[in-house]
């Protein structure tokens, strides 16, 4: 196949793929809670995913260390959409976090698992950085009144290799508007429609 072929058949597979980085897994309510969110405290805690030295590097190089930052600028604006005042603090995995102490419900987003991935339906190997990476997230709401997690999640976002970006603003947008979706589907967010 001639070069230029094989470039032009990778663009339209990039594009192709490009919406496909961060996926929903399964979401669930605690049956009879219908709270509606209004003031919310979002934590997101780092936790150690890498399995080995060579993951961490590459997670590195994916930007993956600066998540947190990114999740201070988009958290707040991003629920505000939904009528909620929302809060942002990063915590380490041990430290239980720091609330806002108005807030009635507490988010906690942590990652829990990074593994190397295919592309979708194409096998690539051309070099080191050929093959994504998969860092999988849970996501849960505790509500103090009931004392109780009242919502949990799963998410997975896909960064790397020749067709996905690295960690940045809009790949943690992804995310956290993912981890929106799931809660307004369950019923605990409505969008504001001026």
């Amino acid at each position: 196949m001639k070069p230029c072929l094989k470039l032009f058949l990778l663009i339209l597979v990039s594009i192709a793929f490009s919406g496909c980085a961060v996926r929903s897994g399964q979401t669930k309510k605690l049956d009879g809670y219908e709270t509606k969110l209004k003031i919310l405290s979002v934590v997101y805690r780092d936790g150690k995913t890498a399995t080995d030295e060579r993951m961490a590097k590459k997670l590195e190089r994916y930007n993956f260390q600066h998540i947190g930052d990114y999740m201070a600028k988009i958290v707040p604006p991003t629920f505000s959409s939904y009528g909620i005042a929302a809060s942002f603090t990063s915590a380490q995995p041990t430290a239980p976090g720091t609330p806002d102490a108005k807030a009635l419900q507490t988010l906690y987003i942590s990652p829990t698992k990074v593994s190397t991935t295919k592309h979708k339906d194409l096998e690539l190997n051309t070099g080191p950085s050929a093959r994504p990476m998969k860092v999988e997230f849970e996501a849960y709401l505790f509500d103090p009144v009931v004392k109780r997690e009242v919502w949990t999640g799963q998410f997975s976002v896909v960064v790397g290799g020749l067709l996905y970006d690295s960690f940045g603003e809009k790949k943690t947008a992804e995310l956290v508007n993912a981890v929106i979706t799931g809660m307004k589907d369950d019923g605990l967010l409505e969008e504001i429609h001026p």
